[in-house]
């Protein structure tokens, strides 16, 4: 939970218009929490070329699907309207599933320091025909009474991601025909279009919502190991 200072102005975007009502009320506190679960499923077919002695290239090409679910938990709090009253509060709890399925291709180039050490980039590009979940709970919470709004929404949407993957390979040959091997890299994932969550934006009192839905890009980052066992 974060206390906002008095000398400072805090703008709740997510927040329902009915909840900014009085304009000179600030916010309090505010308190925000994301959780996402990523899942995904690639098959492919490539081919190796050695372009020299130490390089070598491999396109690949297969289907792809994508599982993407976020939470996003939010809580503002504005102080009482009357004095020895409860503070009034907002709470929001959106919702953004994804679901996609399409085609994937790309890239791998590796650079061979060793026999069986080598730098490793993989590159590689994905469309899939998708499909959102999109939810919003919000309950307005005053001594004058409770206000609450519900939406769900469903969006049927084609979607374009990119990935990256960088770091070191190792082989390793081992009796009949089989081999192992690992790979340390570090990965970077970009899904266009990919955050919908609904955000009001309707006037303040208007019985019609009006919600936003294109929220931005989302990036996912960070370190992978791999092992692989060939036969």
């Amino acid at each position: 939970m974060g206390t906002i200072s008095s000398e400072k102005f805090f703008l709740p975007i997510w927040a329902h218009p009915n909840y900014n009502i009085h304009p000179l009320d600030h916010i309090t506190e505010a308190e925000a929490h994301w959780m996402l679960h990523f899942n995904a499923i690639d098959a492919g077919v490539g081919r190796g070329f050695f372009i020299s002695k130490y390089f070598t290239v491999r396109p690949f090409i297969g289907p792809s699907s994508v599982w993407i679910d976020q939470h996003y938990h939010l809580e503002y709090e504005k102080p009482p309207l009357l004095a020895g009253t409860p503070a009034r509060k907002d709470r929001i709890h959106l919702t953004n599933d994804f679901f996609g399925i399409g085609a994937r291709i790309g890239c791998e180039l590796r650079f061979h320091l060793f026999q069986s050490l080598s730098l490793l980039t993989r590159g590689a590009g994905a469309i899939y025909a998708g499909h959102f979940e999109v939810r919003r709970k919000e309950k307005l919470e005053s001594n004058l009474g409770n206000q609450f709004f519900k939406v769900t929404e469903n969006i049927h949407a084609g979607r374009a991601a990119t990935s990256l993957e960088m770091g070191l390979c190792w082989e390793h040959a081992m009796h009949h025909k089989r081999y192992i091997r690992a790979e340390l890299c570090y990965d970077i994932q970009y899904f266009f279009k990919q955050n919908q969550m609904p955000r009001v934006i309707s006037r303040v009192l208007d019985p019609s919502q009006t919600f936003l839905y294109d929220q931005g890009d989302l990036t996912l980052h960070g370190g992978s190991f791999s092992v692989t066992l060939g036969f």
